[in-house]
């Protein structure tokens, strides 16, 4: 973070934090909850065919560096991709980040298992994903996206999509420390829409086109679907070449005409984008009281994104299944899901019946052993003592010799077992008074 190392070589955005939190997300963005599968904990992000997965283009520059950095230390990568998202988040000055405090312990497992076709799609409602496949309430999907796309940018050579989401792309307040911009932009209503275009020579080609949510709720109700001519036809003919990747966006911002731009350089200056996932969270009406909410208060968009984060990052942590912390020797893995829809609850890690039922055979036999140990020993005792006595009842009388002759008396004691601490035998001593 310190070199000022640009996220992507082929453009001019400066700065590698927000590609370092777009790394966090998409590894712990994967998890499925019903499975119990996926998630950060595993560090398959850093497998080639987990990065092969459409959504993850360009993410290998940071899965590179992290494991460059890391070298032959023992650190899990899967550690190492959440440590670096809360770096960068730290970094960008995220005002809760009492709110990431992070459990360690994840592991890596071994390579050829890697989760395709899980991310949240750029064009899609976001709903069903994130409620249905990673477990989040509607608030905290709304939080999530607006949180993370309040930093950084994106890139057409990557995404094939083109511009940054504020204007202030590396910190979460606007400039000069105002209120984080993405959602009070995203409730404007001056926005306008583009089929941008991204060529091989490193050009940006946008084109005018009409609202596509207002051409479906024109459709919806019975208007018919607005008409849109053959973009990439137009782009091709502007370049003469074949374009790389097209996608529709949103901007606004400034006014700036349709045309061939350098990629990585704002067509006018303070332009931010929107993608058509973004938008559902106002269109949603499940998602637009939350939206709307987040705009009001930065605060409250600050505590429910880092809780959200935190949560997204961490899902999956507790198992003791794949890619978890694995069981004992003498454990299995013990799944409780739910009645109704068969999703994953919670794992642990339980003793074996057979492994259980050794020991306790060998905690008993230890018990029983110690005891017959005692009770041998204080009954041996107990007959050496008796047998003294009853001769010492019947034997003649003797003078009673003087002080000067007077000896200590001395009892001859059986020699003891070797015992154990295991054993938990007490011995009491009896003196021959009191016998």
């Amino acid at each position: 973070l310190d070199t000022a190392v640009d996220s992507h070589p082929a453009d001019s955005y400066v700065g590698f934090e927000p590609l370092l939190l777009r790394t966090s997300f998409h590894s712990a963005g994967t998890f499925h909850k019903k499975s119990g599968t996926g998630g950060a904990n595993g560090g398959t992000i850093f497998q080639k065919a987990e990065l092969e997965d459409g959504g993850n283009a360009c993410i290998e520059i940071a899965t590179e560096m992290l494991q460059e950095l890391l070298g032959s230390q023992h650190v899990p990568l899967a550690d190492c991709v959440v440590v670096a998202g809360i770096v960068a988040l730290e970094r960008m000055e995220f005002p809760r980040m009492d709110l990431l405090q992070m459990t360690g312990g994840r592991k890596d497992i071994a390579e050829g298992v890697a989760h395709r076709d899980r991310l949240p799609e750029a064009d899609d409602d976001p709903f069903k994903r994130f409620t249905e496949q990673m477990g989040f309430t509607v608030e905290e999907l709304v939080a999530l996206i607006g949180g993370s796309h309040n930093f950084g940018s994106a890139h057409g050579g990557c995404s094939g999509y083109e511009g940054q989401w504020t204007s202030n792309p590396l910190s979460w307040g606007g400039p000069g420390g105002d209120a984080p911009q993405f959602f009070t932009e995203l409730m404007r209503t001056d926005w306008r829409w583009y089929q941008v275009c991204t060529f091989q020579s490193s050009m940006v080609h946008y084109t005018s086109i009409p609202d596509p949510f207002a051409a479906v709720e024109e459709e919806a109700a019975g208007g018919g679907a607005a008409e849109v001519g053959d973009v990439e036809l137009a782009c091709k003919q502007a370049q003469s070449e074949e374009p790389l990747l097209c996608e529709e966006q949103a901007m606004r911002g400034c006014e700036f005409a349709d045309g061939a731009y350098q990629a990585g350089v704002l067509p006018c200056e303070g332009v931010v984008l929107r993608l058509k996932s973004d938008f559902w969270l106002k269109k949603n009406p499940l998602m637009l009281p939350h939206a709307e909410a987040y705009a009001a208060d930065a605060g409250l968009f600050a505590e429910q994104f880092g809780n959200a984060y935190h949560k997204l990052t961490h899902n999956g942590l507790a198992r003791c299944g794949m890619s978890g912390h694995g069981c004992g020797e003498h454990s299995t893995c013990e799944q409780t899901r739910d009645e109704a829809d068969g999703s994953l609850l919670f794992e642990q890690c339980v003793a074996l019946a057979d492994s259980s039922d050794h020991s306790r055979s060998l905690s008993t036999a230890a018990i029983v052993i110690g005891v017959a140990g005692a009770v041998l020993l204080l009954g041996v005792g107990g007959l050496i003592y008796y047998s003294a006595s009853r001769r010492q009842a019947t034997a003649a009388p003797q003078p009673k010799p003087s002080p000067s002759q007077a000896q200590p008396q001395r009892m001859a004691v059986p020699a003891l077992p070797h015992m154990h601490n295991t054993d938990l035998v007490h011995v009491t001593r009896v003196s021959a008074a009191s016998a």
